[in-house]
C-alpha cells in the first residue's frame, strides 16, 4: 500500500472518510476506502500534517470519522463474485474507466483507485452488502481495498456498443501472422551475412 497515492486521492476530492475497523483504521475519499495498520487514531489535526495542508487551507477539506465501516472487513465473503479485469481503460470526459466483468455484465471504476497498491498484483472481486454493491480490490486472498462502482451514463453505452459494432467488423478481416513469415521479416541478415 503506497500512502502517498492514498492521501493525493484525498487531496483531489478534498474529502476524507474515517471508519474505525476492527484491526485498523480505514480511510478514503467516499468513493474508495483502503485499510491503515499500524498508525496512531487519524483525527484532523494529525491528517492536516499528513496531507501538508496549510492551517488556512484546511477550511476547504471535508472531514467525516464514522465509528465502524459500513461494509465486510473480511478477505473472504460468501457469494462474492470475481471479476476478470479486460485489460483496458476507457478514457471519457478525464476519467479513465476500468472495466470489469463477469459472465455477460460489466462493472466500471475509476482506475485511479487501483493506484495506491503500486505494482502489486491486483485482482477483483464484485460483493453486495447494505449500501449496495462494492468492487473489492485484493491481493492474492487478502483484501486491500473497497470501490464503488460507476454507473455509466447513457452516451458511454451507446458509445460502446458502437466499438463493439466496430469490433465485429474487423474481427473477421483480422488474422494472426504466420509465424515463419513474421520471423524472417524481423531478422535484419539474411542466412550467410553478417554485420560485419
Amino acid at each position: 500500500m503506497k500512502l502517498s497515492k492514498v492521501f493525493s486521492l484525498l487531496k483531489q476530492k478534498k474529502n476524507i472518510v474515517i471508519m474505525q475497523g476492527e484491526d485498523c483504521q480505514w480511510i478514503g475519499d467516499g468513493y474508495a476506502m483502503y485499510p491503515i495498520y499500524g498508525l496512531p487514531d487519524f483525527t484532523e489535526h494529525n491528517l492536516r500534517i499528513l496531507l501538508d495542508v496549510k492551517e488556512d487551507d484546511w477550511h476547504k477539506y471535508r472531514c467525516e470519522f464514522k465509528e465502524k465501516v459500513s461494509f465486510s472487513e473480511k478477505d473472504c465473503v460468501p457469494g462474492e463474485i470475481p471479476l476478470i479485469d479486460a485489460k483496458m481503460t476507457i478514457n471519457r470526459k478525464g476519467v479513465n474507466f476500468l472495466p470489469l466483468t463477469c459472465n455477460k455484465a460489466v462493472y466500471f471504476i475509476d482506475n485511479k483507485y487501483t493506484k495506491p497498491l503500486g505494482d502489486e498484483y491486483i485482482s477483483y472481486n464484485y460483493r453486495t452488502g447494505k449500501r449496495g454493491g462494492i468492487i473489492a480490490l485484493m491481493e492474492g486472498l487478502v483484501l486491500r481495498g473497497v470501490v464503488d462502482p460507476i454507473l455509466p451514463d447513457k452516451d458511454l453505452v451507446s458509445d460502446l456498443r458502437e466499438v463493439c459494432k466496430l469490433a465485429e467488423q474487423i474481427s473477421p478481416r483480422y488474422q494472426e501472422p504466420d509465424n515463419q513469415d513474421y520471423e524472417d521479416n524481423l531478422s535484419l541478415f539474411k542466412d550467410g551475412e553478417d554485420d560485419a
